[in-house]
């Protein structure tokens, strides 16, 4: 219809970094907080805690997982499961921002504020880390996509493209000009 309203929130202002769908509604992250979002027959939505814990941090990406949700964020990688238990399942011991996360054949692919692309187990132990001089453009990974076997990584340093069949080699991009920027920015 092109037309939008602010939707009331009685709890405060909710920043919000990710929104998936969730039973008839949704789950969004936030500082500190997932919430559930329900619409309202007036075209609103209801916004209620689903999780709340001052030691997430501000939340950057949520996946459900076999049924168990995970979450990045600035303070690392944290699992829910089906029971509403929470834990800190990477890094152990340490705080690092995770941004993004990629469900893989046998892990989970995480971005990360500086360590490169981690892939860890469900347990959080590091089975992989791709960094620089492995093919990664950056070692602050924001975003992941997966296309068939390609894993395609926006970093700080532009795109990388990495082969999953292959074992995570790094395809070549051929040169761009600068004008077109996309090898030297944040993606």
């Amino acid at each position: 219809t092109d037309q939008w309203h602010l939707n009331p929130n009685t709890l405060r202002t909710t920043s919000t970094t990710k929104i998936i769908p969730y039973n008839k509604g949704f789950l969004t992250g936030s500082a500190g907080y997932i919430y559930y979002l329900t619409a309202l027959p007036n075209g609103d939505y209801d916004i209620s805690p689903w999780l709340s814990d001052a030691n997430l941090g501000l939340v950057k990406d949520i996946m459900f997982i076999n049924g168990d949700l995970w979450i990045a964020s600035v303070r690392g990688v944290f699992k829910v499961d089906k029971n509403g238990n929470e834990k800190k399942v990477y890094p152990a011991g340490r705080t690092l921002g995770c941004y993004t996360l990629l469900k893989g054949n046998d892990g989970l692919w995480v971005g990360t504020n500086g360590d490169g692309l981690i892939k860890i187990d469900d347990s959080g132990k590091v089975t992989r880390q791709v960094h620089f001089n492995d093919g990664l453009a950056g070692e602050y990974v924001y975003s992941l996509f997966q296309l068939n076997n390609l894993v395609i990584a926006g970093t700080s340093g532009g795109v990388s493209i990495f082969d999953q069949s292959s074992g995570m080699e790094p395809l070549a991009i051929p040169d761009l000009s600068l004008s077109d920027g996309s090898l030297y920015q944040e993606i």
